[in-house]
């Protein structure tokens, strides 16, 4: 599970480690998966916001496409699996002025580029303690990452994983918990029994999207072998005529 985190400038790197951490043992522990992260630092002061037919305040989508098509830029297609646009409280627009009572994230999947892109909000309440923030803010990441699951297996194995949940609606009986044996709404860490269930398809997913972004990378590297030979013939093609074609 390949991550690259958008984190807003705002938010405290020692706190940030340790969502980091805490996450990672998480998956760890009931996947049997290791998350890496590679982490931007971003500045989301007045980022652009549209409404949406919920009439709540979500990101505009020319935001979320240029930074999908900068971690193409630097990875490649298949260089990541998820984006997280990680917002700190005191820059988040989809709770102060939606006309709702808002949100505290989104999981956008396969829509910007080839990878599964989180919308999260980093909690930081007044009255809370940092444990308790890092705790709301593990629970949003840990909610919009479930909400990849379904796609990132359908899309890379061809499987429906409700039949193999026994469930009929994924999101609504999984990742909101309306009903299901499993496990509640996602505020934490409900989800554990699931992704033990997940976890083999879940490591072969992302293992078939590495070994995409590995066959690109074989074939980027046969292509510059391509050229550099080309180089060398037109150089030695130029040299042997310049000292002419001996008879």
């Amino acid at each position: 599970m390949r991550n690259i985190c958008y984190k807003d400038k705002l938010i405290p790197k020692k706190e940030y480690d340790q969502l980091l951490a805490d996450y990672s043992a998480f998956i760890k522990k009931n996947t049997g998966i290791t998350p890496v992260f590679w982490t931007h630092n971003y500045d989301y002061t007045n980022y652009p916001t549209d409404v949406d037919v919920d009439g709540d305040d979500v990101p505009r989508p020319t935001m979320l496409q240029d930074i999908a098509d900068d971690v193409t830029a630097k990875y490649g297609n298949y260089g990541a699996d998820n984006i997280i646009v990680l917002i700190h409280e005191s820059n988040w627009k989809s709770g102060a002025t939606a006309k709702r009572r808002g949100i505290s994230g989104t999981n956008y999947s396969y829509k910007y580029n080839n990878y599964h892109l989180q919308y999260v909000r980093w909690w930081k309440r007044r009255g809370k303690s940092v444990a308790q923030e890092l705790i709301n803010t593990f629970g949003t990441l840990n909610h919009e990452q479930d909400h990849s699951y379904d796609a990132l297996i359908k899309v890379e194995l061809g499987l429906n994983v409700n039949p193999i949940l026994g469930v009929v609606n994924y999101d609504k009986n999984t990742t909101h918990g309306e009903p299901t044996a499993l496990h509640s709404y996602i505020r934490y860490q409900e989800n554990a029994d699931k992704l033990k269930i997940l976890a083999p398809y879940l490591a072969s997913a992302y293992a078939k999207r590495l070994a995409k972004h590995t066959e690109h990378i074989k074939g980027l590297k046969l292509t510059a072998i391509g050229l550099l030979e080309r180089l060398v013939t037109l150089y030695r093609e130029r040299l042997y005529q310049k000292n002419g074609n001996p008879k």
